[in-house]
C-alpha cells in the first residue's frame, strides 16, 4: 500500500473517531437534557402548579398533583396540609383512638360500633381519626341495634350517614350533626323511639328513605334549603311530631313523607303561600296538609 494511501486511511479514522466523539458527546448532552427535564425542569413545573391550585383553594386536585410528584420536594407534607384544609383539622393533633377497641375503620373512612367491646357510659364522641384514618362517614348499619348508646356527637370530618346507619338505636335522644353532612341514608334513624328533637344541617342535600321513619317521640324537626325533596316514609309514623320548619322551599314531599304524624299541628314556612302553593305535595300526607301553615312572608 503507498504512502498516499496509509495516509488517506489515517485520517478516515482520525475523523470516525472524531466523529464518534461528537456522537458521544451529543447523546451525552441529549441524555443529559433529558434528565435535567424529567427530573428537574417538568417536577418543578409540575409542583408550581401544584402550590398555585392549593393556594386558590382547589385542594382535591392539588392532593391528586402532589401524589403524583411523590417525594419531591416537600409534595408529601402540602398533601397533608391540603387534606387538614379539607377538613378543617390538624391531622397531628387530631383526635384518635387506636387504643379504644370499640370503633372499626375501613381503609376509605367509614365507621363503624362495635357494641360487644364498648364499656361506656352511652355518650359517644367519634373522632375525626381513627388509627391514622380520618373518618369521612358512617358505614352502612354501622352502629344499628347500639341500645346503650344515648348520645352522638359526630365529627367535622363526615360527609355521609349511609343507609341504617343510626337504626334502631331506641335509648338514643339526641345527636349532633355537623355543616359537613350532605346525605342521609335510607332508614338511617328508623325507630329511635328516644329521639325527640334534631337539627338538620343546611349542608343536607338528600334525605333517603324512611330516613326518620317511627322515631315515636320526635317532637319537632327543621327541614334545611338545600333539601329540595323530602322523601316518601322520611317521618313516617312520628306520632309525637308537632312541629316543623321549612328553611327553604322543597320541591317535592313524597308519598307518606309525613304519613301517621297524628300530633302534627303547625307549619312554619320561610316563604309566602304562593310559593307553597308550588310544592308537589304526593298523597299520604294528611297531617301535613291538615297543619296550621304559618307563612315568614
Amino acid at each position: 500500500m503507498s504512502t498516499a494511501h496509509k495516509g488517506y486511511g489515517h485520517h478516515l479514522r482520525r475523523l470516525s473517531i472524531s466523529a464518534l466523539i461528537i456522537v458521544a458527546v451529543c447523546l451525552v448532552v441529549i441524555i443529559t437534557s433529558a434528565l435535567i427535564i424529567n427530573l428537574v425542569l417538568i417536577p418543578s413545573a409540575k409542583y408550581k402548579t401544584a402550590v398555585s391550585d392549593m393556594d386558590s383553594g382547589n385542594y382535591i386536585k392539588a392532593i391528586q398533583e402532589f401524589i403524583a410528584l411523590d417525594d419531591y420536594k416537600d409534595s408529601l407534607d402540602k398533601t397533608v396540609t391540603c387534606l387538614e384544609f379539607i377538613y378543617g383539622i390538624e391531622l397531628e393533633s387530631a383526635t384518635t383512638t387506636a387504643l379504644s377497641p370499640w370503633w372499626v375503620i375501613t381503609a376509605d373512612g367509614q365507621v363503624s360500633f362495635d357494641q360487644s367491646a364498648y364499656n361506656g357510659d352511652g355518650d359517644l364522641s367519634i373522632p375525626q381519626v381513627i388509627d391514622g384514618i380520618i373518618v369521612t362517614s358512617i358505614a352502612e348499619y354501622g352502629f344499628s341495634n347500639s341500645y346503650e348508646i344515648i348520645t352522638v356527637d359526630i365529627p367535622n370530618t363526615v360527609t355521609e350517614l349511609q343507609e341504617g346507619a343510626f337504626y334502631y338505636c331506641t335509648a338514643l335522644q339526641s345527636i349532633t350533626l355537623p355543616s359537613s353532612v350532605r346525605k342521609i341514608g335510607d332508614s338511617a334513624f328508623f325507630s329511635n323511639m328516644s329521639l325527640k328533637s334534631v337539627e338538620l344541617p343546611s349542608s343536607l342535600s338528600t334525605l333517603g328513605i324512611g330516613a326518620f321513619e317511627n322515631c315515636a317521640n320526635l317532637v319537632s324537626v327543621n327541614i334545611p334549603r338545600r333539601l329540595s325533596v323530602i322523601s316518601s316514609s322520611a317521618f313516617k309514623s312520628c306520632t309525637a311530631l308537632q312541629t316543623i320548619t321549612f328553611d327553604g322551599t322543597p320541591k317535592e314531599i313524597a308519598g307518606a313523607a309525613f304519613s301517621g304524624c297524628t300530633s302534627l299541628d303547625t307549619v312554619y314556612y320561610h316563604g309566602t303561600q304562593s310559593n307553597w302553593s308550588t310544592i308537589v305535595i304526593v298523597p299520604d300526607n294528611e297531617p301535613l296538609l291538615n297543619a296550621e301553615i304559618i307563612f315568614e312572608q
